[in-house]
């Protein structure tokens, strides 16, 4: 979505990043989404843990799926 010629474009993508209300980048490394995942895959199951209280306390988007969002959540770690 923010490429140019079918390559990565920083002014692009910091454009996009300043009309959703998110900081820009001086770096491709900052924005390389491979790197995110493996971020959030690392940091997400001690998050979760850590907010279980909060999150168990909150419906589910799908009660069917899961009794809580906490659930719902850990369904998708």
């Amino acid at each position: 979505m923010t490429q140019v010629n079918g390559n990565a474009n920083l002014t692009k993508t910091n454009l996009y990043r300043l009309g959703v209300d998110q900081p820009t980048t001086s770096s491709y490394n900052d924005i390389d989404t491979a790197r995110y995942c493996r971020q959030l895959l690392r940091i997400a199951p001690q998050r979760m843990l850590a907010n279980k209280g909060a999150l168990t306390a909150f419906a589910s988007p799908d009660a069917g799926a899961a009794n809580s969002l906490y659930t719902f959540l850990a369904q998708r770690s």
